[in-house]
């Protein structure tokens, strides 16, 4: 039982993020505090889309991110762009842990995906931030045709190069505040867009893993939560 809602608590997770990641130039960093809505259409498993977030709330330094997800325990997901390293916090009932993804296991675990992006000549401003839209396809190697599509609106203000979004629309210019994002196997979508904006008081301190945290390895997970040798690994 505690298996199975670990795996869907990090499966949700990954479907809230992303891919891969490249620097560019840096520029002063930004401080701030993003709140999205989740938006879904299509046909969901009923369990599924009752666990999936309706609101999201960022906190933005740099090309740092953090973002809470309460799955029943608390899940913090922390992203660093400029490292490419993603961690997260799960405030277990009496072990807090934290599970660490390098820049080489980030790359791992997305190999074999591929962004494609095209202007799309359009603008959008929202919250106040002149934003730049995009078409893009996401493809697999295992496929010629693209796995999903959708339109993105970025804004440059936010971030200091495409390396924020590493776990999202990878090498993407400016940090997106309006996506849509279609499944073409599944013809389900995703509309997220950001309907408050605001500064924040936050720096590099505040994405550090807390002292109380325990990193634990998959082996160690595994071990925790059981599971048998016929069962995805996370």
């Amino acid at each position: 039982m505690k298996k199975r809602i670990f795996t869907t608590i990090v499966a949700l997770i990954a479907v809230m993020i992303g891919t891969n990641v490249q620097a560019q130039k840096q520029a002063k960093p930004t401080s701030c505090q993003v709140k999205f809505s989740l938006k879904y259409e299509g046909e969901y498993d009923p369990q599924t889309k009752a666990q999936m977030p309706t609101e999201q709330i960022y906190t933005i330094f740099g090309n740092k991110t953090k973002y809470n997800m309460n799955l029943g325990i608390s899940v913090v997901v922390i992203t660093d762009g400029d490292a490419t390293k993603m961690v997260q916090l799960f405030d277990y009932p009496g072990m807090p842990f934290a599970i660490v993804r390098e820049k080489d296991q980030v790359e791992e675990i997305f190999a074999g995906t591929s962004f494609k992006y095209e202007k799309n000549g359009q603008t959008k401003n929202i919250c106040g931030y002149e934003c730049t839209g995009y078409n893009y396809s996401v493809y697999s190697e295992d496929s010629e045709d693209p796995v999903a599509t959708g339109v993105v609106y970025t804004t440059t203000a936010i971030g200091t190069s495409s390396a924020i979004n590493f776990m999202t629309y990878p090498n993407l210019e400016g940090y997106p505040l309006y996506s849509e994002q279609t499944s073409t196997k599944s013809g389900n979508k995703t509309i997220r867009e950001a309907v408050e904006i605001k500064k924040a008081k936050a720096n590099a301190g505040a994405f550090l893993i807390p002292e109380n945290y325990k990193i634990l390895s998959d082996e160690e997970i595994e071990s925790l939560f059981g599971g048998s040798d016929d069962e995805d690994e996370f």
